[in-house]
């Protein structure tokens, strides 16, 4: 590689030889270093674009999006592998709409669109099956495996595992074959058939032994410990634990040391190792914090908490449980709706039902005080007390039958009721979700167009088009995954995907310039939310380009509380340089778009840029969920 690297600064290489080499160097480091890569790709792009080479510049659009992906920046990826996807759709090239499809799935993951990925996954094999590049159709069914496993459809997940371990073993791809006997034994781990788990875990060893595959090994170690700590044998996996932390720190695999260090200190925790366990995880946040990966940062702050709670330093164990709260994924409440309507589709049988009991009771209380009369009367009087009794059986068999009737009808009501429902949801899902790839779409359009112009105020103007377009696009994403109230969104988790995406877009240094939300709980109807959404975008994006000059440090705040019973209170402030009123021009697009959202949502409004910059709004015309 190094010796490739040297030819591209000779002078006698060409072009077309600097495409090859660009080829063979860039795609290693898309996952070992991906900094490298992306420089690589721009050099190959510039060359690419001078020389109008379409099949080149799809390549490097695929470098691009391959690299941010491992980066974990999904929005700029996902850019790019749009890209490469509508371009080789429409040349129909097969290959190259195979690994962009797959490389989406990934993405879609990351978005925790699990739906999308496997829809993602599904074009990807069919792709790879064309091509008969069945190795690669098993890599994408494994891929799929885990997003069913995510959806906690663990007999799906299985078999779409096994269906990957046949295509790997028929063409003896031992690596790929180490990664499912993997998969395989965290999934028996979930559902608790350990002794099946183990096996698989024992198989992966193997390979991965006989292959020198270090990443390999540190996860078997890891999987099998957790495994262990769930049996009960603390001593047998903390052992394992130790071997999964001294692999990962021998070859330098920070970002997967992280969760093993975290997982070691639960097994220490549990042996009441109290002080190394909080060592241990201290070490594992540190890493976890580093590359953001909030899995581990949970897990982390919900034992430091346990920790300092045994060791009865409570106001550590509040402060850690806060933090463990706040990453804390909500649990999904039931369709509110749907309960409703068989609750009143119940009531109604059940009114019905006790209606007729009352019936039947008011008859047999008639009967027995005939009964009484019938040993005062004649023969006569016998007789027509027995008409008068038929007559009320003939009546209750009546009711009974009418009874059965008005059951049998409210079932169908309820079964039509259930399923115009369920399809009305659907549809509302889907349009939400066409609404949001359309956006998408446009914000994709609007970026590339931005790159492509060279005049800086066209750009900027693109560019925040892209983020006003991508603030109304979250809310719909919002709208369809796995909400059960498809008119509202819950307004904090919405506000930190808004936030953490312009924090990426205008690529802040997160050390130097801090983003703090102080979010109310609340959830707004979509018409309330997409104006604050886009006066916060408007806001918080004003901030991060003029607030911080010359790499100042400083900090952005974003508050929204309800002021009262009919105000809501929404503050977007920061400590930077702050602003003159009178350099800022009447005819600002940004200053008016703020303005004019500010009086379609009757707010009262109140700009200050003497002391740092703070806009803060009395909005009186807002409304929450139903």
């Amino acid at each position: 590689m190094d010796s490739l690297r040297s030819l591209l600064d000779h002078p006698e290489t060409t072009d077309t030889a600097k495409m090859l080499i660009y080829y063979s160097v860039i795609w290693p480091n898309t996952y070992q270093n991906m900094e490298l890569a992306v420089q690589l790709t721009n050099d190959m792009m510039a060359i690419a674009k001078k020389n109008k080479w379409s099949k080149w510049t799809r390549i490097a659009h695929y470098y691009y999006g391959t690299s941010y992906k491992n980066q974990g920046d999904f929005h700029q990826a996902k850019v790019h592998l749009d890209t490469v996807y509508a371009q080789a759709l429409h040349l129909q090239d097969t290959s190259l709409m195979a690994n962009a499809a797959y490389q989406l799935v990934i993405i879609h993951k990351g978005f925790l669109d699990y739906r999308g990925a496997i829809e993602w996954a599904n074009a990807s094999r069919n792709y790879y099956e064309h091509e008969g590049k069945m190795s690669s159709v098993a890599m994408t069914e494994n891929a799929k495996g885990g997003l069913y496993r995510r959806l906690k459809l663990f007999d799906k997940a299985v078999e779409t595992y096994e269906m990957a371990l046949r295509i790997f073993r028929e063409s003896k791809d031992s690596m790929g074959m180490a990664d499912v006997y993997n998969n395989l034994g965290n999934v028996y781990g979930e559902i608790e058939a350990f002794e099946e788990a183990l096996l698989y875990f024992e198989l992966q060893e193997g390979l991965n032994e006989a292959l020198k595959d270090t990443i390999g090994l540190g996860y078997v170690y890891e999987n099998r410990g957790r495994l262990l700590e769930m049996m009960g044998d603390l001593k047998g996996a903390e052992i394992s634990l130790r071997k999964s932390v001294e692999n990962r720190k021998k070859y330098q695999q920070n970002e997967l040391l992280s969760a093993s260090l975290i997982q070691l200190g639960s097994c220490l925790f549990k042996r009441k190792s109290f002080n190394e366990a909080s060592s241990v995880l201290a070490e594992g946040l540190d890493l976890a914090n580093k590359y953001r990966l909030p899995e581990q940062q949970q897990e982390a702050y919900h034992l430091k908490s346990k920790i300092a709670a045994e060791t009865g330093k409570y106001r550590e164990a509040h402060r850690y449980l806060t933090n463990y709260t706040r990453l804390k994924d909500s649990v999904l409440n039931a369709s509110i709706s749907e309960q409703a309507l068989r609750i009143d589709a119940l009531t109604a049988f059940e009114k019905v039902e006790r209606e007729t009991e009352m019936d039947q009771l008011s008859v047999q209380n008639e009967l027995q005080q005939l009964r009484l009369a019938q040993s005062k009367k004649n023969l006569q009087i016998v007789a027509a007390s027995f008409l008068t009794l038929l007559a009320f059986l003939i009546w209750i068999y009546r009711s009974r039958a009418k009874l059965k009737q008005t059951k049998s009808e409210l079932e169908v009501q309820k079964s039509v009721i259930s399923k115009s429902l369920e399809d009305k949801e659907f549809l509302l899902k889907e349009i939400h979700h066409r609404v949001k790839n359309n956006l998408q779409v446009i914000s994709s359009l609007l970026r590339l167009q931005s790159r492509s112009v060279t005049d800086k105020m066209a750009q900027q103007a693109l560019d925040e088009g892209h983020n006003r377009v991508r603030s109304m696009a979250l809310i719909h994403q919002n709208l369809y995954q796995d909400s059960s109230d498809l008119a509202a969104v819950e307004v904090r988790q919405y506000l930190q995907q808004l936030t953490s995406g312009l924090l990426s877009s205008y690529r802040v240094d997160q050390k130097k310039v801090k983003l703090e939300l102080d979010i109310c709980e609340i959830s707004l109807d979509v018409d309330t939310l997409i104006p604050v959404g886009l006066i916060i975008n408007e806001l918080v994006s004003n901030s991060l380009k003029y607030a911080f000059p010359n790499d100042q440090e400083g900090m952005v705040l974003v508050r929204l509380e309800e002021f009262s019973d009919s105000v809501l209170r929404l503050i977007v402030s920061d400590d930077g340089v702050g602003y003159d009123p009178t350099t800022v021009g009447k005819k600002s697009f940004g200053l008016r778009l703020i303005k004019a959202f500010a009086e379609r949502l009757k707010a009262d409004l109140t700009l200050d840029g003497s002391n740092g910059t703070t806009a803060e709004f009395l909005i009186r015309k807002y409304q929450r969920a139903a």
